[in-house]
């Protein structure tokens, strides 16, 4: 049997105080990966460009809020 299937039927046998203390491990070690990537990303020069057009567009005010 294949580890995501596994690992899919395991989650859902949880308990919901289980569940949620998994959840809120996932979520946490979800975005210590897209942390990581970013910096990466930041470390490779791969984000640059996108950052000079939106530092471009923000000095010459074209930047508006969200």
């Amino acid at each position: 049997m294949n580890t995501l299937l596994v690992a899919k039927q395991q989650v859902a046998q949880l308990s919901k105080e289980d569940f949620l203390l998994f959840r809120d491990w996932f979520y946490t070690f979800d975005n210590q990966l897209w942390d990581k990537k970013i910096e990466n990303d930041i470390q490779n020069h791969k984000i640059d460009d996108l950052a000079n057009k939106a530092l471009s567009e923000f000095n010459q005010n074209k930047a508006t809020k969200f």
